[in-house]
């Protein structure tokens, strides 16, 4: 069920900038002034650095009183992506803008952000209230004990803010849009399909991790999944896509990203399961030849290069070959696993993940683990080879002999796996002048002699013609053509 209401954020005309201190020792007060792109940061003195260095640039002027102090500076104007601090039109944003911070001797027990209430700031951290007064919206959150700075972004702009409420397994969790005037007319349709994702992947996964879930106007070209929330640019918000698999990537993030923490040092497994199970899936859900195209997608960025960093040791799509990689090899591995566990042992697995390790960092280990132990599967040698590898096999499937059996015909193949793993399953297509099916043929070893009883003779074969395993593409499957 789902409740809508909404709160208006009328267009900037006047500011007062007010830093009101703080009610703790421990609390950080964060202000804004998006005329003179002001930003100021009033913070405990013991949590200043050692040296100057550590602390961001822009922010040069300081005053301190009463044990406190606060520095203040113009934040720098978005002049590439990927930078820590920037404004634009559209907005302000510090990723992990707090993570300089000293925390040794005192840790931040509360976050307050200031702005003029035609501007509201907001954070990924856990919201305990908000109040506009004197011209100001203000708003106030909660810090866990050992809170990572890294991971506390914070975000100021030009925004109405509109609310729906979505009932949930008896917990409500907020929903929120932060548009600039010129997207309103697309708030009901994100707070909607919003709602219909978090149902969705609750039921598919867990319960949903949070207790609000906001889609925020970014005046970058980014689509960014973070705790409680998704930034994404405000180009982009207008169209039909957004409301579909690109949506569901990024509140899917909440479950597999934020609720469960990549563990860095096995590689970045969250990218491939989340396309897996939001892009892919829905796709799925489409059609087949949806699907197909996807996978053959997939299977064609990979093999533009000869040779790919493995997936233990993606970490962020940085590049275009990243992407194939961790997103798209990863997203087929997990095609893969589904086709060989089965879709029962396959999500019951996910959502072992799910329980034994939301809240903490996990990895591909603990992913296995947990697959393995719903499906009673030993995939040590599956993820083994593919969690290392560098390179695609390739495979070759000749058609030996044939003859007439006492019922049908005896079709033996002879396979070829170069760069391979030991052991696997190819699907072959044998085309007879009745039918075209597929079989799963298991091999072992660099030749492998396969024998498969069909019932009449087989006229040519097809080796994966769904584009259904990872493998090097022959020249005329990497060719762009329509299904």
């Amino acid at each position: 069920m789902i409740l809508f209401k909404s709160l208006l954020v009328s267009l900037v005309i006047s500011f007062s900038l007010i830093v009101g201190s703080a009610k703790a020792s421990s609390d950080l007060v964060v202000s804004f002034d998006p005329v003179l792109n002001e930003l100021s940061i009033n913070l405990p003195v013991e949590m200043l650095p050692a040296t100057d260095n550590a602390i961001p640039k822009f922010l040069s002027a300081r005053t301190t009183l009463e044990g406190r102090v606060n520095l203040s500076g113009q934040l720098p104007a978005i002049t590439r992506p990927g930078v820590a601090f920037g404004v634009a039109d559209g907005g302000a944003f510090l990723f992990g803008g707090l993570d300089w911070l000293d925390t040794s001797e005192v840790r931040p027990s509360r976050l307050k952000l200031t702005s003029p209430e035609q501007y509201p700031g907001l954070s990924t951290a856990a919201q305990m209230q908000e109040w506009q007064a004197n011209g100001d919206y203000n708003v106030e959150y909660a810090l866990i004990p050992d809170q990572d700075l890294s991971q506390l972004h914070i975000f100021f702009g030009p925004y109405n803010i509109n609310t729906a409420t979505l009932m949930l397994n008896g917990k409500s969790v907020e929903l929120r849009t932060y548009f600039k005037a010129e997207n309103q007319d697309d708030s009901a349709a994100f707070l909607q399909a919003s709602s219909s994702y978090i149902e969705r992947y609750s039921e598919q996964v867990g319960d949903y991790p949070f207790e609000r879930f906001s889609i925020v106007s970014a005046p970058i070209p980014v689509g960014l999944g973070l705790d409680r929330m998704t930034y994404v640019s405000e180009q982009i918000l207008g169209h039909s896509y957004m409301l579909g698999r690109s949506l569901a990537h990024e509140v899917l993030h909440s479950w597999w990203g934020s609720g469960v923490i990549v563990d860095y040092r096995q590689g970045n497994w969250a990218e491939g399961l989340t396309t897996f199970m939001a892009d892919y899936t829905l796709a799925e859900e489409q059609s087949g030849i949806k699907a197909k195209e996807m996978r053959r997608g997939w299977l064609q960025a990979l093999n533009r290069a000869e040779q790919y960093e493995p997936l233990n040791r993606f970490k962020q799509a940085s590049a275009r070959s990243d992407q194939s990689v961790g997103y798209g090899k990863s997203a087929m591995l997990f095609y893969m696993l589904r086709q060989h566990l089965g879709d029962q042992a396959f999500y019951d697995g996910l959502r072992r993940y799910w329980t034994t390790s939301k809240g903490s960092a996990a990895g591909w280990e603990q992913l296995q683990t947990a697959l393995e132990s719903q499906s009673g599967t030993d995939l040590s040698a599956f993820f083994e080879f593919w969690l290392s590898a560098t390179a695609l096999p390739r495979y070759a499937v000749e058609l030996a002999d044939q003859s007439k059996a006492q019922q049908g015909y005896l079709i033996r193949l002879t396979i070829i796996a170069e760069n391979a793993p030991q052991n696997g399953r190819l699907p072959i297509q044998l085309i007879t002048s009745e039918s075209a099916q597929i079989y799963w043929a298991e091999y072992s070893g660099s030749t492998s002699e396969v024998e498969v009883q069909v019932a009449s003779e087989v006229d040519s074969l097809v080796l994966d013609p769904n584009f259904e395993i990872l493998r090097r593409l022959d020249r005329p499957e990497t060719m762009d053509s329509a299904e």
